[in-house]
């Protein structure tokens, strides 16, 4: 058995990559592929030994009974080798987690079926060449602070990853929605650096995956998915010591519109298409959208997520007021709105246009504009607007 790291000391990942004779090059030495996942598993913090490979039984001479190999976690490229009943046997000399990375595929409907994706704990794929990039950073957040996933729906898709802070608690509760403009290969490890960081400071994490476009029951699960998401935040003190009083709900990107849309539905009673929601049993102390996709109609206008709005969207146009909070009735609840004045992505006139319209109605919002911070740099944590926005957090959890 290929030895398991022990102990608390350098996180280290083992990368195996099945690099067809035109890929080779990318990850020799001095190739692009080597040398960027090699400088994001630094950024990380981590130790990366990448071993390219042209088939399995190439991969299994390198690495048996080399003891001198230790890792915390196995991240796997396998292309286009995937006999199962060879990976089945690879797999069982080792018990760390497997992350499974499929850079060219972007329906999952294509992986169900592999044994590869049966057995991974974790699957990125249809990210192109940032699926390694990903993979490396929730490699390392997972193993920094382990999380429960549970299941608050039927579909697979329907889970969400729960950590605990250290102590006896009660802790305020934070409930956390990703990105990725609904797409079906964005997942809940992109927020995983925002779950950890506030964890750190002493939240419980709810880091909820949901229904995107292009599964089987469509754009509406999207906003069933995460009322249910926030709904079962109230009962997370079933599995860990959660002040279900004092819960907070935060997104990025698409998921800063899911997460203003899940405080609006739920607070007023309606949303998509839905009237007579019954109110959570709890209360909701505040809700933050990072660099939020608040007006879907100006988005589809401005064709955003290179086309990502509109092929999503474009057939819920009739029902645009039921879901973007520019059009829905504002939630009276304390809200923080951050954006990157840089941002191209988002532009930062949706959070600026959503607070003129909230402070028109007296409602308490706070605007923060991020002069040098494009859509990602607001969610680098621990950067200055990340400290900003979890600043506003901490301030607003119940004394």
């Amino acid at each position: 058995m290929i030895p398991v790291l022990p102990g608390s000391r350098r996180i280290r990942l083992l990368l195996c990559v099945c690099a067809a004779s035109g890929e080779a090059a990318l990850w020799g030495k001095g190739g692009s592929y080597r040398l960027d996942c090699m400088q994001w598993a630094s950024e990380e913090g981590c130790a990366l030994t990448i071993v390219v490979y042209a088939d399995l039984s190439e991969l299994n001479r390198r690495l048996s009974g080399n003891n001198s190999l230790v890792y915390d976690c196995l991240l796997v490229d396998p292309g286009h080798d995937v006999d199962g009943v060879i990976w089945e046997h690879f797999f069982a000399r080792t018990a760390v987690p497997l992350i499974l990375i499929r850079p060219s595929v972007y329906d999952y409907s294509d992986l169900a079926g592999d044994v590869l994706t049966a057995l991974s704990d974790t699957v990125i794929y249809g990210r192109g060449k940032k699926s390694y990039r990903w993979a490396i950073r929730h490699a390392h957040n997972r193993l920094l602070y382990p999380f429960r996933t549970i299941a608050y729906g039927h579909d697979r898709n329907e889970c969400g990853d729960l950590r605990v802070p250290d102590g006896d608690g009660p802790f305020p509760v934070c409930v956390i929605f990703h990105g990725g403009f609904w797409r079906p290969y964005c997942g809940k490890d992109m927020t995983d650096n925002l779950a950890v960081a506030l964890v750190r400071c002493g939240f419980i994490t709810w880091n909820v995956e949901y229904r995107t476009q292009g599964t089987t029951a469509g754009l509406p699960s999207v906003f069933t998915d995460v009322r249910n998401g926030v709904l079962f935040a109230g009962q997370l003190d079933q599995y860990a010591p959660a002040a279900t009083d004092d819960i907070f709900v935060l997104g990025h990107s698409a998921g800063g519109q899911l997460a203003i849309y899940a405080a609006a539905a739920l607070l007023n009673g309606s949303g998509n298409g839905v009237c007579g929601l019954q109110p959570p049993a709890f209360n909701i102390s505040g809700c933050v959208s990072m660099a939020g996709v608040l007006d879907l109609q100006k988005a589809l206008a401005d064709n955003s997520g290179d086309g990502a709005v509109k092929a999503v969207m474009a057939d819920y146009v009739p029902r645009m007021g039921e879901v973007s909070p520019m059009e829905m009735t504002i939630p009276s609840v304390p809200m923080l709105l951050a954006h990157g004045l840089k941002d191209e992505t988002v532009p930062p006139e949706h959070s600026m246009a959503y607070h003129r319209r909230a402070m028109c109605q007296n409602t308490p919002a706070e605007l923060l504009i991020f002069e040098g911070a494009d859509h990602m740099d607001i969610i680098k944590t621990p950067a200055a607007e990340w400290k900003s926005v979890e600043k506003w957090l901490l301030d607003k959890v119940k004394k």
